[in-house]
C-alpha cells in the first residue's frame, strides 16, 4: 500500500521576537519578579506574567518605568536589576533548539562545501563547522579580509554562523588562494 499523506512540513525557525520566546525569557525571571513584589507590598496581580509580557523591554529600566507607567508599579532599583536579567537571546537558543529536536531538523550540508549565503551577505564561502543543536553552519566568507569584523580568533579563523534555510550549496570549488586556517 502506498502512503498518501503528505509530508507535513516543518514551521518556520523561531526568532527572536516571537511569542514563544518572549514567554520564556519572562519565565525565568518571574520567581524573581513575584519574591520582590511580594517584598515590597506591590499589590497582587492576577496574571503576572502577562503583565510582564505586556510591558517587556530589554532595558530593566525601560521595563521597570513601563511596569510603573501602565499598572502603578513603584519599582525600585532591586526589580530593576532582576528586570534587566531578562535574556531573549538565551531564550531564543532554547526555543531553537526544542524546535530542531522536535521537528528532527537535520543539517544537509558538510565541513569543507561550498555555499552562498545572500541574506547576510556572503556570495561565496566555506563550510568550517556545523553546528547542529541550533541547524546552523559556521561559513568562512572568501572575502574576509575584507569584512569590517574581524573573523579571526588570535590565529585561528572563524566565520559567520548562519541558519541552514539562509544557505545555498554552489557547484564550485574553493579558490585555490582561499583561506587557511584552523577551525571554526
Amino acid at each position: 500500500m502506498t502512503d498518501t499523506m503528505p509530508a507535513v512540513a516543518i514551521p518556520p525557525r523561531p526568532r527572536y521576537h516571537d511569542q514563544i520566546v518572549r514567554e520564556k525569557a519572562i519565565e525565568r525571571i518571574l520567581p524573581r519578579v513575584k519574591d520582590w513584589a511580594d517584598e515590597n507590598d506591590q499589590f497582587g496581580q492576577k496574571d503576572l506574567k502577562n503583565v510582564l509580557l505586556q510591558c517587556m523591554d530589554m532595558n530593566g529600566y525601560i521595563f521597570a518605568r513601563n511596569l510603573e507607567q501602565r499598572h502603578g508599579w513603584e519599582p525600585n532599583a532591586s526589580l530593576v536589576d532582576t528586570l534587566s536579567e531578562l535574556d531573549l537571546f538565551r531564550s531564543h537558543a532554547d526555543v531553537v533548539a526544542a524546535w530542531v529536536t522536535y521537528h528532527g531538523v537535520k543539517t544537509p550540508f558538510s565541513i569543507g562545501d561550498r555555499v552562498s549565503a545572500p541574506k547576510v551577505a556572503i556570495a561565496a564561502g566555506t563550510i568550517k563547522d556545523l553546528i547542529r543543536s541550533k541547524a546552523e553552519v559556521c561559513i568562512l566568507p572568501d572575502d574576509f579580509e575584507d569584512r569590517p569584523v574581524s573573523l579571526k580568533a588570535g590565529s585561528v579563523l572563524i566565520g559567520v554562523n548562519v541558519a541552514i534555510e539562509d544557505v545555498t550549496l554552489l557547484d564550485e570549488p574553493a579558490p585555490e588562494n582561499g583561506p587557511e586556517g584552523g577551525e571554526a
